[in-house]
């Protein structure tokens, strides 16, 4: 992710990796291999990413795709925390039978 920020050409990389790891919940976990990580993990860390250079839309399909309720929950906090800590947008497409509800404007399905 160092790597990923360095070629954004963000001035304090380091830093804001931690900061996006925050926000997905995956501070703790930093050191982790990716292959080692759950499916939940990899899309946070996809999410994290994705926040690197401050973007003002996000657009996310199936963001929940694969996880159990906890991982459905956890991903629905970091998407609300998302649109609330960067003031970005996020479209998300999910399946139809989905429930997955959020109580925040800026978040679209």
């Amino acid at each position: 992710m160092l790597l990923q920020a360095a070629n954004l050409g963000i001035a304090n990389a380091a830093e804001e990796v931690r900061k996006v790891l925050k926000v997905v919940r995956m501070e703790g976990s930093a050191s982790n291999k990716y292959k080692n990580c759950s499916l939940g993990m990899k899309q946070r860390i996809g999410i994290a990413m994705a926040l690197l250079g401050n973007p003002t839309l996000l657009v996310l399909d199936e963001p929940i795709n694969g996880l159990d309720a906890d991982g459905m929950r956890i991903m629905r906090d970091v998407i609300i925390d998302v649109t609330k800590n960067y003031k970005c947008t996020v479209f998300c497409k999910l399946p139809c039978s989905s429930r997955f509800e959020f109580s925040t404007p800026s978040v679209r399905r």
